[in-house]
């Protein structure tokens, strides 16, 4: 019985923890680290919409909300229940009031604080959790909101049935709890005139409870809801979802346990007909919904071509076609403007249209299912070959010693020989994708229900590692249980090291874990970003290190209360402190996250202490209005917006921006209230669609940005000046000390000015230059043509600041610019430090580009690597809103070749600013163009020994820099 329950809803056995759970009371306090990449990072469960389908709002066993906006697929919300230990928190249904105002989600939510299930509300435009319905039996799986918007219904797993509430005031006004098994389906019938209300559900169990229930909603009746049918749709079978037609004359019907869909009369369940489901390659049809019109029936589920979905013609009774969606199973199916929208486990949504058309929205992270044999460690554990793909395609491998990501294709090569787990020996068998592992024909102990994805034995094969969906498990020969350590998601892989030490994991949720070998301590986790480029890598206490733009792919959740939206911080806030390299290079020499604290700290002589993260926690900013991703007529908008202060200190500075650059500054704040406190400015916007964002500041940290996207739907703006274009270009090749001088770094200064002052009368009006090269390029000077851009630019125009030479990083791990005339004893006086840079271009008024090249030979100054990443992250933050290109990733050195007669990096710049990044072939040359271009120009050159980076402001869109010539 309760293996049929467990096959409707995957890993709704993790939830089986609950009943014996005891309630703490409140919610955990302590901060917790979350992966964030602007998109769920495990399997979407519910999709949701509003009448007029403006909106998408989708919900995750990750835990988190997500509002989308279906003109752009654009990110608008990111809604943060309370969460906790295990899967408290994540999300199984997801409700969208017809309004679009109100988002309700619900799962396993509120029973390990206080002993029963609740449903979270939320306002979908600033992200606010308003209301809590709680004392619920069992967690949701079911969630909606009536066609008027009057009431919400939630199906409830386990025999507890429905709830039915007044979104008036939320009460509870209906409920029937004559169930033999879970709600697995619900859906309201349309409004009628004269006609009660409908509203339907499936629920099964076993043979004696899979029934389709129909209820008739009556508002002025004593009893509002009232079972008028109940019918079990086939003899035998597991119904699931279920879907009314929208004229409500039918209700369609999916299945858990057979490739089957039913169509039932929307009246009396009455058994119409079926639709042809046969020579389909589905193990089931869980997922169903009827097109906008009615005049189409959609269909998914388990299978061989999972997230492929079926669609009927002629409502159902007509041609079959099968349409590929997505890449994983789809959860769950909803009428969606002339066809239907999409959950799907990949994490991926979308949307098919009515001419089959699909608008896909994918995972954003690494995909490590079948990775298997394809995770290969070195013998101490610190390089790691892994995939992006599903089944190892695209491999790829990266470094901890080096902190380096790169390509694992064929031709590639390490220093040390890379292996693939162990699994042969020790009589182990039937660990993959299993419940009943065997150990010399004998059944291995795990928890009831827990499934088995990975196996690897020890090189010493005196023990060997299980990875399952719940744990990584250590066993010895006899299998007798080592130690054993929860996992937040599948581990799909696992590998051990050649000398025994840490094992490796390859989790579900995109992660690579490194855990050690003798008790099973987690000590340190890596993030690499779909994109090939960016990555994370960070210890349990959240130390790190990252790519340039990597530190904004994790960051601290912190519950608030049990009735309160959490807070959400992205590592970025505390670079000062948490921003790490030289603590993450001890953790694997030491095996211990606090010894590679220590050992670090005395490296570099530090003996300050840090405060908790509760003390220097930063403003919490909302946008009330406008909602994101209105559309505009007028260019004068009113903004609304609230700031908090969780950490009681004093917000001190608040900046408005358009496009990522300020507008508005407002200092002198005297707000000290932990609770949120209204504040109105007028905002003028341009004529065009563009991003609207708040930050606000205390001693410590700015906030995070909070940032709507506009729509212009006035006039076409007039053609007004062109902007002018204002260079500092910087360039050192001859340095006091003969060893110290390079060949073409100031020739690529002055080139770089050449092609940009070629753009005079076109892209720009005027390009005015300060150029300082060689002898020029003193600390003093350089000072001075920061402040000379300041002066002398405007709101409309552009700067661009190009850096070519030397760098270093003192103790610290702080980044300076080596002038002309630096002193090599008294760096910190005589450098530029990337402060000085930041200082001075978060002041200037229009867009920031800056060109960073100082990668040459290394840390000519330093004894370590030298290391730019944290000066650019820190440039390209969204308070500082600069786009950042450098010529390396931070511990590359930057070549330069006679052949080429410039530098890699400025030969790439240079002729991607000619025509060459004109992707679209429409004369413009645009920040992304020139990413792309430089990117793999410089790959080419250097044969991969080279990889430029670019990081933009989140708060910033893609803009044109240059015209084609």
């Amino acid at each position: 019985m309760k293996r049929l329950f467990l096959a409707f809803c995957g890993a709704l056995a993790l939830f089986l923890w609950y009943a014996s759970a005891a309630p703490a009371g409140d919610v955990p306090h302590e901060p917790i680290l979350r992966i964030e990449t602007g998109m769920h990072t495990s399997q979407i469960w519910s999709v949701a919409t509003d009448a007029a389908n403006r909106y998408l709002v989708t919900g995750a066993q990750d835990k988190t909300v997500r509002v989308w906006d279906v003109a752009t697929n654009g990110l608008l919300q990111t809604l943060r229940p309370p969460i906790g230990a295990s899967d408290e928190g994540a999300i199984f249904a997801v409700a969208l009031s017809p309004d679009g105002k109100t988002v309700a989600c619900a799962g396993a939510t509120g029973s390990q604080w206080d002993g029963a299930h609740a449903i979270y509300l939320f306002s979908r435009s600033n992200g606010k959790l308003f209301r809590k319905i709680g004392n619920l039996p069992n967690f949701v799986l079911q969630l909606r909101f009536s066609p008027d918007g009057q009431f919400l219904a939630a199906g409830m797993s386990g025999s507890d049935g429905i709830r039915l509430y007044r979104t008036a005031d939320y009460q509870m006004v209906g409920q029937d709890n004559v169930y033999g098994g879970a709600c697995t389906g619900l859906d309201f019938g349309p409004l009628e005139a004269g006609q009660p209300l409908r509203l339907a559900t499936a629920s099964y169990l076993n043979s004696n409870e899979n029934y389709i229930r129909l209820y008739a909603i009556r508002p002025d009746s004593d009893k509002p809801l009232v079972l008028t049918e109940r019918q079990k749709p086939t003899a035998v079978g597991n119904p699931t979802q279920v879907s009314f037609a929208p004229d409500g004359s039918k209700i369609a019907v999916g299945f858990n346990d057979a490739p089957r869909v039913v169509v039932l009369s929307g009246t009396d369940l009455s058994h119409p007909y079926t639709p042809d489901t046969s020579g389909t390659k589905f193990a089931n049809l869980k997922a169903v919904s009827w097109s906008a019109d009615g005049q189409t029936l959609y269909a998914s589920g388990d299978g061989q071509e999972p997230g492929n979905v079926l669609k009927w013609a002629a409502a159902g009774r007509g041609q079959r076609a099968t349409l590929v969606a997505a890449s994983d199973t789809i959860r769950q199916l909803i009428p969606f403007s002339g066809g239907v929208a999409f959950a799907s486990a990949a994490p991926a949504f979308g949307m098919i249209g009515t001419d089959d058309t699909i608008r896909l929205k994918a995972a954003q992270r690494a995909d490590f299912r079948g990775l298997l044999q394809n995770l290969l460690i070195s013998q101490d554990g610190s390089v790691v070959q892994f995939a992006y793909a599903i089944t190892g395609q695209s491999p790829a491998r990266f470094s901890i010693k080096d902190r380096r990501l790169w390509d694992g294709g064929q031709g590639t090569r390490v220093a040390t020989p890379l292996l693939p787990p162990q699994v042969d020996g020790l009589g182990i068998t039937d660990w993959q994708e299993s419940q009943n592992v065997k150990l010399n024909g004998a059944l291995l102990k795990m928890d009831e229900e827990e499934v088995s994805h990975s196996l690897a034995i020890a090189p010493d094969r005196k023990s060997f590692v299980l990875g399952t969906r719940w744990n990584i498990r250590r066993y010895d020969p006899a299998g007798k249980s080592l130690w054993k350590t929860p996992v937040p998601t599948t581990t799909w892989s696992v590998n051990i090291s050649g000398d025994g030490k840490v094992a490796v994991a390859a989790l579900g949720d995109g992660t690579l874990r490194w855990y050690r070998m003798s008790d099973g301590q987690e000590l340190c986790d890596f993030f690499p970003a779909i994109d090939k480029k960016r990555w994370v890598l960070w210890t349990p206490s959240g130390y790190y290190d990252t790519s340039p733009g990597g530190e904004e792919l994790i960051g601290w959740h912190l519950n608030r209360s049990p009735d309160a939206a959490a807070d959400f911080f992205s590592v970025a806030r505390f670079r000062s402190t948490y921003y790490r390299p030289d603590v993450i290079a001890q953790v694997l020499p030491s095996l211990d996250e606090v010894a590679a604290v220590l050992l670090a700290d005395d490296a570099a002589g530090r003996t300050d202490t840090h405060p908790p993260i509760a003390k220097i926690l930063p403003p919490v900013v909302s946008i009330i209005a406008p909602p994101g991703g209105l559309d505009v007529t007028t260019t004068a908008i009113k903004l609304s917006y609230t700031v908090r202060t969780p950490s009681g200190e004093p917000v001190t500075e608040v900046k408005i921006l358009v496009d990522g650059r300020p507008i508005d500054t407002t200092r002198d704040f005297q707000l000290v209230a932990a609770d949120d406190t209204m504040r109105e400015a007028t905002v003028n916007v341009p004529m065009r669609d563009c991003l609207v964002s708040v930050i606000a500041y205390n001693r410590f940290a700015a906030s995070e940005p909070v940032t709507v996207p506009l729509h212009w739907k006035g006039q076409a703006a007039p053609d007004n000046a062109k902007p002018r274009l204002f260079i500092l270009a910087i360039g050192v090749s001859k340095y006091p000390k003969p060893d110290w001088e390079l060949q073409f770094s100031a020739k690529d200064a002055h080139d770089f000015q050449t092609v940009f002052q070629a753009q005079n009368g076109g892209m720009y009006g005027d390009v005015q230059v300060k150029s300082l090269t060689d002898a020029e390029a003193t600390r003093a000077a350089i000072l001075a043509g920061l402040k000379w851009i300041q002066q002398s630019s405007t709101s409309k125009d552009v700067a661009m600041v190009f850096l070519s030479g030397h760098g270093t990083n003192d103790a610290d791990g702080t980044f300076y610019y080596v002038p002309v005339d630096v002193n090599a004893s008294s760096i910190k006086t005589s450098g530029v430090p990337s402060s000085a840079f930041r200082q001075g271009v978060e002041q200037i008024p229009g867009k920031v580009l800056f060109f960073l090249d100082s990668c040459h030979s290394g840390n000519v100054l330093g004894k370590q690597p030298l290391d730019t990443t944290g000066a650019v992250n820190e440039l390209s933050s969204a308070e500082n809103g600069v786009v950042v290109y450098t010529a390396a990733e931070g511990h590359q050195v930057a070549l330069e070749d006679p052949e080429w007669n410039n530098g890699a990096f400025t030969k790439a710049l240079i002729e991607g600013v000619k025509g060459n990044a004109d992707f679209f072939h429409n004369g413009k040359i645009s920040v992304a163009g020139l990413e792309l271009y430089i990117a793999q120009s410089v790959q080419t050159l250097t044969q991969g020994n080279q990889t430029p980076t670019t990081c933009k402001p989140k708060t910033m869109p893609d803009f044109t820099v240059a015209l084609k010539k």
